[in-house]
């Protein structure tokens, strides 16, 4: 497989990591108008980053303690994991973890503002956590782990 040039990876990852953070974004956006909004979209991320953990724990990998990055209207979650197990099928189920718990996170805080117009950035939040589980930089992880067996 040829690999891109370094500038064109970046581009792709900075690119992803803005779409798969669109959730945040609303966080952002919704911080001075509905405190509710905020804390559903918080609990989202928190809840994706600790899917990684938990599940990485439960194959005996180290995962670190997730780290939070603010960029502007934008909050990135990341988790470190030291010693991922050489099975393919555990590492695709660490790197699907995170934005299976999300979306969970997500429409279940989505209920109460279903008759509101507060719904759009509730669902914004969810289709955040389904680009990373489709397209976004776990679902790419889990691609290659797949191939690579």
């Amino acid at each position: 497989m040829k690999k891109l040039p370094l500038r064109k990876r970046l581009r792709k990852s900075y690119i992803s990591s803005l779409l798969s953070g669109g959730g945040s974004a609303a966080v952002s956006l919704g911080v001075w108008r509905n405190p509710y909004v905020t804390a559903a979209g918080t609990a989202t991320l928190v809840s994706h980053e600790l899917g990684h953990v938990l599940v990485a724990r439960a194959y005996n990998a180290q995962p670190m303690p997730p780290i939070f990055i603010p960029l502007g209207i934008v909050t990135l979650g990341a988790t470190r994991i030291k010693g991922m197990p050489k099975n393919g099928k555990q590492r695709i189920g660490i790197y699907q973890a995170g934005p299976i718990a999300g979306l969970g996170t997500c429409l279940m805080l989505l209920i109460p503002l279903l008759n509101t117009p507060w719904l759009t950035l509730g669902l914004l939040f969810a289709a955040s956590e389904c680009y990373s589980l489709l397209l976004g930089s776990d679902a790419k992880r889990a691609r290659k782990a797949r191939s690579n067996g």
